[in-house]
Formats: C-alpha cells, structure tokens, sequence
C-alpha cells in the first residue's frame, strides 16, 4: 500500500470515527434533555403540592392568622408560583436542528446520486463532510437548548427551597402560637 493510499485509508476510519462520536454526543446529549424534564416536571409537581398545602394552611385555619404569618406565608406562595413559572420555561419546546438521520440522511444521499463528480473518493468524503457539519450544528444547538433548560430549572429550585424555608418557617410560627 503506498503511503498515499494508507493516508486515505486513515482519513476515512478517522471521518468514520467522528461520524460516531457525534452520533453519541448526540444520544447522551438528548438522555440529558429528557432528564432535566423530567426534573422540570417533578419540581412543577412539588411547587404544587406546597402550594394547595400552604393556601390551605391561608383558608382553613381555625384561628386569626396574625400578619407576620400571613406575610411569611404569603411570600412562601410568590416564591412556589415563580417556580412552577421557571419549570414551565424549562419544559418549552425548543428549535433544534435535526441530525442526519432517516430524512437529513436520505437528502445527502439523493444529492450523491445526482451528483456530476466523477471521483468516488470526492464525492464520500463531501458526503461524509456535510454529515459532520450537520451533526456538529444539531449538536451545538441541543447543547445550547440544554444549558437554557438546566438554567431555568436552577432558578427554579432555588425558589423553591426558598418557598420551603418560608413554609416551614410559617408552620414552626403557627405551632408556637397555638401553643401559647
């Protein structure tokens, strides 16, 4: 094999090796969006239930609720509505490219068929350069669509925690002052 024929060979294990890199980069990077949903939702479910618990704890107390409670519990409702708002931010759906699969995949090969490039070597590798390019566009959009989701779901657990703080605060509160 001349040393022309070895860098070819080279040149395409190494464009194939990519290819699969960015097919899994793709696959790990769609687990993570389907994750941070799922977080997303749970923390929606959550600021729910806190929620009814502490506009019930408002409606139904068989005593006055002094101020001060009303105030601290009132701030435990903004903060679980301010939660449920960055979750719902985080479950939008966002734009991102397709990668080249199924349809993406058959309009490269359609193009290869009709193409007046005569030199097979040419004409895979712009095949498999377009794929890259592609791939490396879906990837950097599904990465940017990640870190937009994974910051409105950190906003959202932040207020939360505080929401919860400040419930249980108002509860230990309402405790003390049914003792007395």
């Amino acid at each position: 094999m001349t040393p022309e024929e070895q860098k070819e060979l080279s040149s395409k294990r190494l464009l194939d090796a990519a290819l699969t890199s960015f097919a899994q980069e793709y696959r790990d990077l769609a687990d993570t969006w389907r994750n941070l949903e799922a977080k997303a939702q749970g923390i929606c479910t959550i600021s729910g239930i806190f929620l009814a618990g502490a506009l019930t704890l408002l409606t139904r107390s068989g005593q006055a609720i002094p101020c001060y409670l009303k105030i601290l519990l009132g701030i435990a409702v903004i903060a679980l509505c301010v939660a449920i708002v960055f979750s719902i931010f985080a479950l939008r759906i966002a734009k991102i490219p397709f990668p080249p699969i199924g349809t993406t995949f058959m309009g490269f090969v359609e193009d290869i068929i009709a193409a007046t490039e005569v030199d097979p070597d040419v004409v895979e590798r712009n095949f498999v350069h377009d794929q890259l390019a592609v791939w490396e566009n879906a990837n950097a959009a599904m990465r940017s669509a990640i870190e937009k989701r994974a910051g409105h779901i950190d906003n959202a657990q932040i207020t939360i925690l505080v929401a919860i703080l400040f419930s249980a605060l108002s509860v230990l509160v309402l405790l003390i002052i049914s003792k007395t």
